[in-house]
């Protein structure tokens, strides 16, 4: 369960900005979410 809490956090920041939000979670990459 706790992965998919990640990944929805992924889709919602993808969601909202979309290639910035991918490029930011890439470079901010962290397990701490």
């Amino acid at each position: 369960r706790r992965g998919r809490v990640r990944r929805a956090k992924l889709y919602y920041l993808r969601s909202r900005r979309g290639k910035s939000a991918r490029i930011a979670e890439d470079t901010n990459y962290k397990p701490k979410s």
